[in-house]
């Protein structure tokens, strides 16, 4: 149990200091966006901050939390994953972005007995690589995001803050 302490007091470390970097770049933001984000996959939640600095550009940061359930007790257990990443400009008026980002996944327990043959051991690598849209509507935000690598995706709905 403390390990799991440990390994969530240093990923949430990392989160503060990519947030802290993005802010400090004296960059004028031009929107910030916070978002809840879903992942089927896992059962994962987590929070992601976007930060526009013009109308054609921004940086992400994003940390959610889940648990695999494979069936007749198969299981990974407490799967935190930190991702960071751009946001480009998909169109004019700048309504919708197209994302990319490196992820970092960090798995706790696992319990794989019995399907070891069957599960593909590429898709617990710790890093990884993501692609996604985002849309603007209002003062409102959607999006989903792919890992291309594990072919694991998520949905996201926020709120935009000037």
């Amino acid at each position: 149990m403390n390990l799991k302490f440990e390994i969530m007091k240093k990923l949430i470390s990392i989160l503060f200091f990519c947030l802290f970097t993005i802010i400090i770049t004296g960059q004028t933001s031009y929107k910030n966006h916070i978002i809840l984000v879903f992942q089927p996959e896992d059962c994962g939640l987590g929070l992601r901050y976007d930060r526009i600095h013009n109308k054609s550009v921004g940086n992400y940061i994003s940390l959610t939390k889940g648990d695999y359930n494979f069936g007749n007790d198969n299981f990974i257990k407490d799967h935190i994953k930190v991702g960071l990443g751009i946001l480009l400009q998909a169109n004019d008026p700048a309504t919708s972005y197209y994302t990319a980002g490196l992820t970092y996944n960090s798995y706790g327990i696992k319990d794989l007995t019995g399907i070891e043959d069957q599960f593909n051991t590429n898709m617990l690598n710790p890093i990884s690589f993501e692609l996604g849209v985002t849309a603007i509507i209002n003062r409102f935000t959607g999006g989903f995001r792919m890992d291309i690598l594990k072919w694991e995706g998520c949905f996201e709905f926020g709120f935009v803050f000037n």
